[in-house]
């Protein structure tokens, strides 16, 4: 598995396939996302197998800790070890890493929940709420999940994410 960073002039693409995906509140509109590649602690990759685009992963390196925002294998590629893969070469850089997961109230979210404790990941026991990517949206109820150990300071780690990917302060939200 290879992350290849995505270009300005791929990014259409890779967005089409974040509206599959996600859902309106779990991401922002075309072109606020595509003005996110030019912050300087965001990168979004390719996953490459082979020659091939297997999927994307999108994260923010803030503060002493990597955030993945998304995560998608393709879906003819599903099923293949490649999240196993993309979360090997993450955890690589080193740095603890936390991503949010949709409450368990589907089996898909509940299979999703159970996938990432598989590969280290441990959920904390925190109320978390992702604010919305647009203006006057609603946000959604999520659960924060961290890599290799629970979260010692949630509260410091959601003022980070609200201050730096939801650009909100915590009177806001």
């Amino acid at each position: 598995m290879e992350l290849i960073r995505v270009t300005a002039e791929e990014f259409s693409a890779i967005y089409r396939e974040m509206e599959k995906n996600f859902i309106l509140e779990e991401r922002r509109d075309e072109d606020a996302a595509r003005e996110v590649l030019a912050e300087p602690q965001f990168t979004l990759y390719h996953m490459i197998d082979g020659g091939k685009r297997v999927g994307f992963v999108s994260t923010w390196q803030i503060e002493g800790v990597l955030f993945i925002e998304h995560l998608v294998t393709y879906e003819a590629y599903r099923r293949h070890g490649y999240g196993r893969a993309v979360l090997d070469c993450l955890k690589a850089q080193g740095l603890p890493i936390v991503l949010e997961v949709e409450l368990p109230t589907t089996e898909e979210a509940s299979g999703r929940i159970e996938f990432y404790k598989k590969v280290g990941f441990h959920i904390n026991d925190y109320p978390y709420h992702q604010p919305s990517y647009r203006p006057g949206g609603q946000g959604v109820d999520m659960i924060l999940m961290s890599y290799p150990c629970a979260l010692d300071e949630p509260d410091r780690i959601k003022n980070v994410l609200y201050r730096t990917v939801y650009h909100v302060g915590d009177e806001t939200v």
